[in-house]
């Protein structure tokens, strides 16, 4: 895994954990009679641990293990007045999306499972984000950052990421507010500590 993926995983933790807590909200009003009965929450997890994606793919299920079985050592996750242990589904879609949305479909209609974490990365979520919506199966996007499989409008569909765009938004200002400062591209220029939006040492040279 790279620096950055590593670093977008680690600052994706507090994310995760709301996006589950908010789906979690939702569990009194969406839990199969079988899960009350059994006092198990069932997760589907669609991974392409086959094909070109398969090496991310194995470290997200490991990901996904050390959760669960931090969770069941704690007793399971608060749900009303009781406790609920978790158990993990897991189905491979050999890096198809096509299949992807297949294996979505499959966990939700014949696994039984209560929530789903989205097939990896967004194309692949977006198109099986369809399929929990249709059935009202709240999904957790683990991995997608891309704003398009956010802005359908889904009641179901909990992200973990701030979209990529958000972030190129905020790059394409600055950089904006840089040549607007004439902290244009070209040679190293001595200015002002403050003199260029994103600067803070005295004396900084500036660079776009």
């Amino acid at each position: 895994m790279s620096d950055q993926a590593s670093h977008q995983s680690r600052s994706s933790r507090p994310m995760a954990r709301l996006a589950l807590a908010a789906a979690i909200a939702l569990a009194p009003a969406l839990f199969s009679a079988q899960a009350h009965a059994q006092k198990t929450l069932r997760f589907g997890a669609p991974l392409p641990l086959t094909g070109a994606l398969a090496p991310e793919a194995l470290k997200q299920q490991q990901g996904y293990d050390l959760w669960a079985e931090t969770v069941n050592a704690a007793g399971g996750i608060n749900v009303g007045s009781e406790k609920m242990k978790v158990e993990i589904v897991y189905t491979d879609y050999q890096s198809n999306t096509p299949r992807a949305v297949q294996a979505a479909e499959k966990l939700i209609t014949q696994e039984k499972v209560d929530f789903l974490f989205s097939p990896f990365g967004s194309g692949a979520a977006k198109a099986a984000s369809t399929v929990s919506e249709r059935y009202g199966v709240p999904t957790i996007a683990s991995t997608a950052s891309s704003s398009q499989v956010y802005d359908q409008g889904y009641k179901y569909l909990f992200g973990t990421f701030t979209p990529n765009d958000h972030a190129t938004d905020r790059h394409r200002h600055r950089t904006i507010q840089r040549r607007e400062a004439g902290c244009h591209s070209g040679p190293q220029r001595f200015v002002p500590a403050g003199h260029c939006p994103g600067d803070g040492e005295v004396g900084q040279s500036a660079q776009s």
